[in-house]
């Protein structure tokens, strides 16, 4: 069964209120993720790139089994953004995606994180929401060095208590400790959809006329939306698209953000408040309420994270035939989450941008809110993203050609 990471289409609710929201979301200082797997042992860093997570980054491979890692002094997570959209209004659920800049204020995401039902484009009153950029350099660095008290407290901020739908952390990461979020006004809005079932606005033939048709010959489209942060801080860095197609065997990394929290991975696990597994770990599509990373979205802290090898260091890649949603989208071994949709996928060694996340594969994504880690190995498909060819048509645009051309 293939789903998205995120399903905000699935609840019809009235519009964000940026208003409403600004307060709550004001004191977000990250987003959410919870893992599967076995206990991944202390190992020594290996190049210059792990001996700087230092600590850190051992105790987010310990949490994810490996299969993602910190993010730490990186081009690729500077480019990139945490969008977050209401889901429901009351209980209050949200829902997290990526985005990539690829101009200093245009963004590429996934359309199905800007679904028509939920983000309106253009007119009198176009739907506005938040994006933000996690950053963890210095807390990473300072932990590296020994500063007394800092690991420990990183640990106590993914330690969770209390009792769902009030659960907390012992402690909370602060700018002090070296963990921030961009300064800019986060306000956001949706300019261009390119999907058939998440809409299709301001966008290109090239893309509104891929995919598959239906019984009223209408193609698919392509899961592709570019979103504009106008607020964003001039001089901000972005990326561009790489100019080549993604072969089959490439090595690939997303990089995307989460909330790291020590809860149960498997439905047998013994780790945090009592039944935690069914509201987290376990993902139930038409009862967001009931888990925590959507729940609790406002109170949990992101981490910048990259999915990029492997436990044993085998490195993510790109599987060959056949490709994905009309062949607009190519298939990878790499590992996701709910949450990990939109984010930007670039080749190992490059900081090129590939395409967005946009779908999981293997079953996994209507029961799990994180891909399971038992059992899967390299070639065995998991996540998709959409083929350079295609993103390349979004960066034509003149609005980020423009954007470009005026800084």
């Amino acid at each position: 069964m293939n789903r998205h990471f995120t399903d905000p289409h699935k609840t019809s609710i009235a519009s964000l209120r940026v208003a409403t929201l600004a307060l709550a979301l004001s004191a977000l200082t990250g987003c959410g993720a919870t893992v599967a797997g076995d206990h991944v042992e202390d190992q020594a860093p290996s190049s210059s790139d792990e001996a700087e997570t230092g600590s850190f980054g051992q105790a987010v491979q310990k949490a994810s089994s490996g299969f993602f890692d910190a993010d730490f002094a990186n081009f690729k997570h500077d480019v990139t953004g945490v969008l977050f959209i209401q889901i429901k209004e009351e209980p209050l659920v949200m829902g997290s995606c990526g985005v990539t800049f690829i101009s200093p204020h245009f963004a590429v995401t996934a359309a199905h994180c800007v679904p028509k039902d939920k983000i309106t484009i253009g007119g009198d009153a176009p739907t506005g929401f938040f994006v933000f950029n996690y950053n963890a350099d210095a807390l990473g660095l300072r932990i590296l060095l020994g500063e007394p008290g800092l690991q420990q407290k990183f640990t106590d901020s993914t330690t969770v208590q209390g009792t769902f739908p009030n659960y907390t952390t012992k402690a909370r990461l602060t700018g002090a400790d070296g963990y921030t979020s961009s300064s800019w006004f986060p306000l956001c809005f949706a300019r261009v959809r390119c999907s058939r079932t998440y809409g299709k606005d301001n966008c290109p033939a090239s893309l509104r006329d891929q995919g598959t048709a239906d019984s009223a010959g209408v193609k698919s489209g392509v899961d592709i939306a570019l979103i504009e942060c106008p607020y964003r801080t001039a001089g901000q860095p972005f990326t561009t698209v790489v100019t080549g197609d993604e072969p089959a065997g490439m090595a690939v990394e997303a990089h995307w953000s989460h909330e790291v929290l020590n809860l149960a991975r498997t439905p047998t696990e013994n780790i945090g408040p009592a039944g935690n597994w069914a509201n987290y770990g376990a993902y139930n599509g038409s009862a967001l309420e009931n888990n925590w990373h959507y729940r609790g979205l406002t109170q949990n802290q992101f981490l910048p994270l990259i999915s990029k090898t492997f436990p044993n260091g085998t490195t993510y890649k790109t599987i060959g035939s056949p490709l994905f949603a009309g062949d607009t989208e190519r298939r990878t071994d790499m590992f996701g989450c709910h949450g990990t949709s939109g984010s930007g996928v670039f080749p190992q060694n490059s900081d090129k941008l590939l395409g967005p996340v946009v779908n999981g594969l293997g079953g996994w994504t209507g029961s799990n809110l994180c891909a399971p880690t038992s059992g899967h190995a390299a070639g065995n498909e998991m996540t998709t993203f959409v083929r350079p060819r295609f993103t390349r048509e979004i960066e034509k645009l003149s609005m980020v050609t423009n954007d470009r051309n005026a800084q």
